[in-house]
């Protein structure tokens, strides 16, 4: 559920979420990025989106970009039986979020490492396809991945969590907007008013304990919001979404389903256009910058 973008201020709270897009911008600003595309996760969808209303003119004016990948849905909107009930718990138990991962990750990563150790040396013994080497190095990687993160601060995944599951008092939703069915709108409207476009594309696990499978009541709201917002004269959005094939929540992204390459490739593909004597012209665009939240 970590979104990767929580940041502490300097009086040692957490940062809210208009705090945190306005620092994503002075960041893109001091590094002399003009242009970004986005790529997003689970929770990092609500800030990315966040983002996108506020702050559109990071996207490129020609290759405006998101990617999504299997965004968090509230469990009042999904269902999701799990996420209701840790919905439920007292906040003060979902402020101790970051010390139960800390916890899981001290045991679960040593554990995780010994077992993929066995499972190398079983498989050894056996012929199996040839793997894709940067595939392999991925998943040697996420252990140690995964052990970094938690050696150091992870005070903002509790802050998280209470985000997401709208426990902060009387909020009763994200940022100005409250839910995607608020959002997408207002961002389709603003874009059209700027004359600004966005392809948005989104990419749903096979399995997905957090939010639903696909084709189930999350979900579904979720492409049902983007594909109301297509529908309209003169819209602004290029919505469409796949499955991908053996992903689930956590893993969408991973290598070995090829979705990350896919949207690397459309982010680096050749642009066409039409120059003044009507000739139609193949340009390949100077590569953007990915945002990752």
């Amino acid at each position: 559920m970590a979104t990767n973008i929580t940041a502490l201020t300097r009086k040692g709270r957490v940062a809210s979420n208009g705090e945190i897009v306005e620092a994503v911008v002075a960041l893109l600003k001091h590094l002399g990025i003009r242009h970004v595309s986005v790529g997003t996760h689970s929770g990092g969808t609500v800030y990315a989106l966040d983002l996108l209303l506020h702050h559109p003119e990071i996207l490129h004016p020609d290759r405006p970009y998101i990617g999504i990948g299997a965004p968090w849905i509230c469990p009042d909107r999904s269902g999701c039986r799990l996420m209701a009930i840790t919905q439920s718990l007292p906040r003060a138990m979902i402020e101790q979020t970051d010390k139960l991962a800390s916890l899981v990750s001290t045991f679960a990563v040593p554990i995780t490492s010994a077992g993929s150790g066995l499972a190398d040396i079983v498989c050894s013994f056996a012929t199996a396809p040839p793997v894709d080497p940067e595939v392999a190095f991925e998943e040697v990687l996420r252990p140690r991945n995964m052990k970094f993160v938690y050696s150091g601060a992870v005070h903002g995944l509790s802050q998280d969590a209470v985000l997401l599951m709208r426990r902060g008092g009387s909020q009763s939703g994200w940022s100005d907007w409250g839910d995607y069915d608020e959002l997408i709108p207002r961002l389709a409207e603003k874009l059209r008013a700027e004359n600004q476009r966005l392809k948005v594309e989104l990419f749903l696990g096979q399995t997905d304990f957090m939010i639903g499978n696909p084709c189930s009541k999350g979900p579904e709201w979720f492409k049902t919001c983007w594909e109301e917002a297509t529908q309209q004269d003169n819209s602004s959005i290029e919505f469409s979404s796949k499955v991908v094939g053996g992903a689930d929540h956590d893993t969408v992204w991973s290598l070995k389903w090829g979705a990350a390459q896919q949207v690397f490739g459309d982010i680096g593909s050749c642009t066409c256009s039409v120059d003044a004597s009507g000739d139609m012209c193949l340009s390949r665009p100077k590569p953007l910058r990915p945002l990752s939240v």
